[in-house]
């Protein structure tokens, strides 16, 4: 039977991108298989293994089947599909994403679940499902999955649809909405946005991901402010030099902890040469681990462009206060670094005296957001 849903997807000016990992070969069957595909979808990837999933995404993962990785997938297939179809508009562009847990031959020790997200220009838009285990099989886990791709599509494009039902189905639809500023900054028409309670040019910056907020970060305020004489300002970047961009619906949650108790930046520089340009005579507050990928030669061409690049803090007086980190077994401060002697009186190190806390921002953002 031809369907006529999809039919009316094809015949939207938007086109797709997709990940899916651990189901949805139906749906992504049903959308190909109806003409006009070639209209609407760009690309269709399929990384099954966790292996794959890794090399993909350029990392480790701590788990396969939720929504940080999902968020993360969508995004990196958009970002794809940016750079393939330069002459379609970015707000026609969106990046699909299925993580799923099915039923198996295996008895099931977790929940039948899936998570399907969508990235736009000015969104995300997210669907959670969980099906009963005593009511679900395969076929019909699949089939379910192709109706609720179906349905976010249609979304997408402006068509009234009902959200998907079924007895024995948990289903959740999640949609962050990009605020004027936010899209002002993807767009590159605007360099950043500042927090409305400060009006003067922040000269205590503290970038970072921020996912999510700690005592160890609350600690570095506290000291660098006493310190510095001024009020600091969390920066997150909406680009990042080695992590995956944000997506909406984690930027909506990062802001969320900074609103009316601290001031913070909204940036698309991911790089400090690229900050100081944006925030001259300023104070970077960074952790060790930083101070060592801001010198890493991976970032750079070669070593005399990164001294290039990096020429910038001298024209634009940029300093920097550091905080030792425990890496590995050890705890490393500014004097455990062998810094380029032109930069040396740039950097401000403190002891393990005079901070330390072993926060891992990492085990906390397995259960922060997601």
């Amino acid at each position: 039977m031809e369907n006529l849903l999809i039919k009316k997807i094809h015949s939207s000016p938007f086109q797709f991108s997709f990940v899916f990992t651990g189901g949805g070969s139906l749906a992504l069957s049903h959308l190909i298989s109806t003409p006009g595909a070639s209209k609407t979808v760009v690309e269709a990837f399929i990384p099954y293994s966790e292996e794959s999933i890794d090399d993909y995404l350029g990392k480790k993962q701590d788990g396969y089947c939720n929504k940080k990785v999902t968020i993360e997938l969508a995004m990196k297939a958009r970002g794809k599909m940016l750079s393939l179809k330069k002459n379609v508009s970015p707000s026609y562009q969106v990046g699909i994403s299925l993580t799923a847990s099915l039923s198996t031959l295996q008895e099931k020790k977790g929940d039948i679940r899936f998570h399907l997200v969508a990235c736009g220009d000015s969104f995300t838009k997210m669907l959670t499902v969980v099906f009963e285990k005593e009511h679900s099989t395969r076929n019909s886990e699949e089939a379910f999955i192709s109706v609720c791709v179906q349905f976010l599509l249609a979304k997408i494009c402006g068509f009234e649809e009902k959200i998907p039902s079924k007895n024995g189905v948990k289903i959740e639809l999640e949609e962050i909405f990009a605020k004027e500023e936010w899209k002002l900054i993807v767009q590159g028409r605007k360099s950043f946005f500042q927090d409305s309670r400060h009006e003067a040019l922040p000269q205590v910056i503290f970038p970072g991901s921020f996912n999510c907020l700690h005592s160890g970060h609350i600690e570095m305020k506290k000291i660098a402010e006493e310190r510095l004489g001024k009020p600091l300002f969390f920066e997150i970047s909406l680009a990042n030099a080695d992590k995956s961009s944000l997506s909406f619906y984690e930027l909506d949650r990062v802001i969320a902890q900074f609103k009316k108790k601290h001031p913070y930046l909204l940036t698309n520089a991911p790089t400090f040469a690229e900050k100081a340009k944006l925030f001259p005579k300023a104070t970077f507050i960074i952790g060790f681990d930083t101070l060592v990928r801001m010198f890493e030669p991976r970032f750079y061409k070669d070593e005399q462009d990164m001294f290039l690049k990096l020429e910038v803090f001298h024209e634009q007086n940029i300093n920097f206060l550091v905080f030792g980190r425990k890496l590995g077994d050890s705890f490393r401060c500014l004097e455990d670094f062998n810094l380029p002697q032109s930069f040396g009186h740039r950097f401000t190190g403190l002891s393990e005296k005079e901070f330390r806390e072993d926060v891992s921002s990492t085990e906390l953002r397995r259960t922060c957001f997601f």
